[in-house]
């Protein structure tokens, strides 16, 4: 059995892996952290933007319609 990811599955943890590396860094962790809201806004904006958010959501309900793996792609980031 491959249990190697795909070249799509990769793409998919190398754009969480850049988004987060370049969203969370501690500067902004602790400046969000400070501010008293309930999420990054703007991390959340790129993830609908970019997809991440619907990864494993059916299509048929707006999703990409991949599977759990794919979303530990951006778990995993």
């Amino acid at each position: 059995m491959d249990f190697s990811f795909s070249d799509e599955q990769r793409a998919i943890a190398e754009m969480a892996d850049g988004l987060f590396r370049d969203y969370c860094t501690d500067d902004r962790l602790r400046a969000w952290e400070l501010s008293g809201e309930p999420y990054m806004a703007e991390l959340w904006q790129t993830c609908i933007e970019t997809g991440l958010h619907a990864l494993a959501i059916p299509e048929a309900c707006g999703g990409s319609g991949l599977g759990m793996t794919d979303l530990l792609c951006v778990l995993q980031a």
